[in-house]
């Protein structure tokens, strides 16, 4: 079942129906917490009308700094419903990136816990604004004091709802930069309900599904591809801080979990616990892989246990899922990343944005209402990337006869490690600033565990450099998953006569030096 919501109250109609139509059904698990639709509204109306009393308005952005639990969704949907945007902070992110993210958002207002006061403290130096959501210190709020009375029916400037219309902007989610800082991809009303139908309609959502969200709820994949549509359907999340796979084993035989949306590095996880073979999981009647492509051996060992996996593609400017291919599909065409998703359309096209014919090698483009506003606040980069409503993915990608797509490289250097992307050009202008490092150049390389994994070629004055001497230097500015995990000093690094890396054969290097390297 569907619903789509009245245009005037954006995605916050979303749990007001549910909490009228299926008031006592559990929406959000979290532990032993569970909360029923009822009191997810009731939350949500009182930290908008909190929110509204601490002067936030349309178009103020809030952040939300915190490890995945239940009040995200009630402050995202209270933003949605007062028209301000949320700017939800990847918690693996170093002090100095969720800063950067911090001022470029202009954030008027952070929701935080205490865990992660070594990164909010530069946050608020500035901002002065936060609510706890564990015991505050001196100086702070604790989130329940967020809790107001809700707001009126009715656009009154100080008491009751805005219309909001599926144009205005309802998060903004940060993805690494090609050009070495973070920006943020503007996502609407209406770019997270037309993924959510989209998502509901493939994959055959309904009220009695429940899916586990083990990933970081800021990343676009947990939030606008798997968050939003079970909100939207009715259905039930349980809120996981942690990958633990035996425990999601556990959900799926005993916690009533239907579906999972994960990196194929956990799925594999699963399959190596002790006693997987005897798991029941006749309950998991859709399991999707995305961000990495899925072997052949982890596809019949799941096979075995009545399970197909499906692969899915999906980037943050697109709201996070963009392709998926059917489950009766997957031995068949191993490597295919599928067919577009309802409402979304996809072409392959030529450098002068011509579709290519079936088979040849060309970038993918996606339309739909799953194409972001735009960039916050970067017009060029927004007019390169979104052409004539065209999203351009940066991928080199091959259509066949039938519409089925595969990714065959990227036309940008970006890696994907752990299902999360790394743009080089972030990692390179973190390590350049080390005081050893005279220039520098990353690749990814193909990582058993990871799918892929940062590899730095370093010019350096110092014959001694290691990597761990490296690394240990960027714990405060550069996130665990893209730091370098090998390290290879050159006398220079390769270049063409225009002066450009020659980045391909850097990454020949040093996939021939992994297979070296590796008993």
């Amino acid at each position: 079942m569907t619903h789509i919501g009245t245009v005037e109250r954006g995605i916050a109609e979303w749990p007001a129906f549910w909490a009228r139509y299926t008031p006592d059904r559990p929406a959000l698990v979290f532990g032993q917490r569970v909360l029923s639709w009822r009191e997810l509204e009731d939350g949500v109306a009182r930290v908008a009308g909190g929110l509204r009393a601490a002067g936030i308005a349309r178009g103020d952005r809030v952040g939300f700094l915190a490890r995945n639990t239940p009040e995200f969704f009630e402050v995202l949907l209270a933003c949605g419903r007062l028209g301000a945007i949320m700017v939800p902070f990847n918690v693996r992110l170093s002090a100095g990136e969720i800063t950067h993210i911090a001022e470029d958002a202009d954030i008027s207002l952070l929701v935080t816990e205490r865990f992660f006061d070594d990164r909010s403290d530069r946050i608020l130096a500035r901002l002065g604004t936060a609510y706890d959501l564990d015991d505050p210190p001196p100086g702070r709020h604790h989130y329940r004091d967020l809790h107001g009375p809700p707001l009126a029916d009715g656009d009154d400037a100080d008491q009751g709802r805005p219309a909001v219309t599926l144009d205005d902007p309802l998060l903004l989610v940060y993805t690494s930069g090609t050009t070495g800082h973070a920006k943020a991809a503007v996502i609407t009303h209406g770019n997270a309900t037309g993924t959510s139908i989209a998502v509901i309609n493939a994959d055959g959502i309904g009220p009695t599904d429940r899916i586990v969200v083990p990933a970081p709820l800021a990343f676009a994949g947990s939030v606008l591809s798997l968050g939003m549509p079970m909100m939207h359907a009715g259905a039930s999340m349980v809120i996981e801080r942690e990958i633990d796979p035996e425990h999601l084993l556990d959900l799926v035989e005993h916690g009533g979990v239907t579906m999972l949306k994960i990196v194929p590095v956990i799925y594999q996880m699963m399959a190596a616990t002790p006693g997987f073979a005897t798991r029941d999981l006749s309950g998991l009647r859709s399991a999707t892989c995305g961000g990495s492509p899925v072997a052949l051996g982890l596809l019949q060992t799941y096979q075995a246990k009545g399970v197909a996996l499906s692969s899915a593609y999906g980037l943050t400017e697109g709201c996070g899922y963009n392709l998926c291919l059917p489950p009766e599909d997957v031995v068949d065409r191993i490597g295919w990343v599928g067919l577009p998703l309802p409402f979304q359309r996809c072409r392959v096209v030529d450098d002068d944005d011509r579709p290519v014919a079936a088979g040849e090698i060309g970038e993918l483009t996606i339309a739909g209402p799953c194409v972001m506003a735009g960039y916050w606040r970067a017009p060029e980069a927004t007019a390169s990337t979104v052409r004539n409503g065209w999203l351009h993915t940066g991928d080199l990608a091959i259509a066949d006869e039938h519409g089925y797509l595969r990714i065959v490289d990227r036309k940008k250097d970006m890696l994907i490690s752990g299902g999360i992307n790394v743009y080089p050009a972030e990692v390179e202008r973190i390590l350049v600033a080390h005081p050893d490092v005279v220039d520098v150049a990353v690749v990814g390389v193909p990582d058993p565990r990871w799918g892929e994994a940062p590899f730095a070629y370093v010019v350096t004055d110092d014959a001694t450099l290691t990597l761990d001497r490296l690394v240990d230097g960027l714990r405060d500015e550069l996130a665990d998953f893209k730091r370098p995990r090998h390290l290879v000093v050159l006398d220079e690094l390769p270049r063409n006569p225009n002066g450009k890396v020659l980045r391909r054969d850097l990454r020949d290097r040093a996939r021939a030096h992994i297979r070296a390297a590796t008993p």
